[in-house]
């Protein structure tokens, strides 16, 4: 997927528990679940989505977001798409 699109992709790891504070980007940001699962809590809505392994999620451009602890970890790939 990310090379059809034309994307450079990193992949990162969340040991269980893992904290992130919630963050934006200036830039598109789309990932991929590859092993484990998550869920990002969207700040301004409150939404929440919880991709799985093989779930894509593309968050747009200034959107805060962040994941809370996964509780057995989690790996994703993603991309800057703009």
């Amino acid at each position: 997927m990310f090379a059809r699109e034309r994307l450079r992709p990193r992949r990162w790891s969340k040991v269980p528990h893992d904290v992130c504070a919630a963050h934006s980007h200036a830039y598109r940001k789309v990932l991929c679940c590859l092993r484990g699962s998550l869920v990002f809590r969207l700040t301004e809505t409150g939404e929440e989505i919880a991709p799985h392994p093989g779930d894509r999620l593309d968050i747009e451009p200034g959107t805060m977001h962040g994941p809370p602890p996964a509780p057995g970890g989690v790996t994703c790939i993603e991309a800057a798409r703009g």
